[in-house]
């Protein structure tokens, strides 16, 4: 009985966390964005970044009534890296981004430095949890 009573228990909270993702998907609202420039990031931001750029990051940053989210993927041994925001958007509870780092292509000369690839990108305050995809 015991068993049994455990197992319908599993089910309705596995259940009702697939219901809530569900959810999140189909309530996706894309959200207007800037990459901001590495000049235009507020200066504390900046230092934050720098201080943390040797390894992967996401965090968030809020000033004057904007959002910044920033993203780095810690320390490349070549220059020619970039990244694309594939998605940024929002659901009731939640602002959602997803990047993607993207290397140089092959036979594309390149720094041989080390690099430290991220991105900040800036919208309208909204005050809910970001979640990094």
């Amino acid at each position: 009985m015991k068993k049994i009573l455990f197992f319908l228990m599993a089910v309705v909270v596995l259940s009702s966390g697939c219901t809530a993702k569900k959810i999140d998907i189909i309530n996706r609202q894309s959200l207007e964005f800037t990459v901001v420039d590495r000049e235009q990031i507020p200066p504390e931001l900046l230092s934050i970044i720098n201080e943390r750029k040797t390894e992967e990051f996401s965090m968030t940053y809020s000033l004057e009534g904007y959002l910044y989210i920033a993203v780095g993927y810690g320390t490349k041994d070549t220059g020619g890296y970039s990244i694309s925001v594939d998605e940024l958007c929002e659901t009731d509870t939640s602002i959602i981004i997803d990047t993607t780092l993207i290397g140089p292509k092959s036979g594309e000369p390149v720094n041989k430095m080390a690099t430290y690839p991220y991105v900040v990108v800036k919208l309208e305050f909204r005050d809910k949890n970001v979640i990094f995809e």
